[in-house]
């Protein structure tokens, strides 16, 4: 069950870093180009 639980918490994680990602390639476009 823990584990289940550490891999919900890291997927919800990486989510979030995706989406800060998707946001700041929208106010700085050239910041991700390289």
């Amino acid at each position: 069950m823990i584990i289940i639980t550490a891999m919900k918490a890291i997927r919800d994680v990486w989510a979030e870093s995706i989406e800060l990602r998707r946001e700041l390639a929208k106010r700085y476009p050239g910041l991700l180009a390289e």
